[in-house]
Formats: C-alpha cells, sequence, structure tokens
C-alpha cells in the first residue's frame, strides 16, 4: 500500500504573516496600556510625596505659630521645593474672638518637575489659632 495523501492542509504563508502581525499589534498595544499606567502610578507617587511634605511643613509651621509674617523655603530630597507663609488673618475672621488668640493663616505650597519636565505643585492651607497678646 501506499501512502495516502490528506486532503486537509495547513495554513498558507499569508495566514501566518496576518496572524502574526496582528499578534504584534496587539503587543504593542498592551505594552503601551501598561507604560500609561506605570506613567500614572509615578505621577501619583510624587502628589502624594509632596503632599506628605506639605503636610510635615504645615504642621511644624503650626507648632512654632507666633502673630507675624512669616515665610520660610526650602528643598527636600533635591526634587520638591516647599515654601511656608504665615500670616494674621483679616480682621473680620478674628472678631468675637478673645483678645488672647489670633486667627493665624498658614499657606504651604510644594512644587516640582516631573520626568518629562513639566512643573507640579501641591498648595495646603490652614487658619489656626494663635496666642494673642493677653491685657
Amino acid at each position: 500500500m501506499g501512502l495516502r495523501r490528506s486532503k486537509t492542509r495547513g495554513f498558507t504563508l499569508m495566514e501566518v504573516l496576518v496572524a502574526l502581525s496582528i499578534l504584534a499589534l496587539s503587543y504593542g498595544v498592551i505594552l503601551q496600556i501598561l507604560g500609561g499606567a506605570a506613567n500614572k502610578a509615578a505621577l501619583a507617587g510624587d502628589y502624594r510625596r509632596a503632599l506628605i511634605i506639605a503636610e510635615s511643613q504645615l504642621d511644624y509651621a503650626a507648632a512654632i505659630m507666633v502673630n507675624e509674617d512669616i515665610t520660610d523655603s526650602g528643598v527636600t530630597d533635591g526634587k520638591y521645593h516647599w515654601q511656608v507663609s504665615q500670616r494674621p488673618a483679616e480682621e473680620h475672621l478674628s472678631r468675637g474672638l478673645a483678645i488672647r488668640y489670633t486667627p493665624v493663616v498658614i499657606d504651604v505650597q510644594v512644587s516640582w518637575a516631573n520626568a518629562a519636565g513639566l512643573e507640579r505643585s501641591v498648595n495646603v492651607s490652614t487658619i489656626r489659632l494663635a496666642r494673642g497678646n493677653a491685657s
């Protein structure tokens, strides 16, 4: 008996090339999506770190708070530039308070440049009561 030829055929070269190109395009799209997610995660990490620095500077300013204008600035981790300003609140916020206490506004701004060189910033503000001049 001789060898029988099967009636089924395999894939043609063109079908294999089309399948490989679809696979390559899908792989490229998936990599692009994952790369975008990694960039967003890095940006969220930068904002989280900047917010931690801002809250830390805000707490420090509140701890040493006085009833006068003060400005301080610095750099943390060689990347995050922060500036703290403290000033007495407007007169209308002080109405009705005992002379012993004065509302003080504390503003903190943290700025940094991301990997693409774009300037980003976080601003945090609060109003705290400072001891005033008791009569």
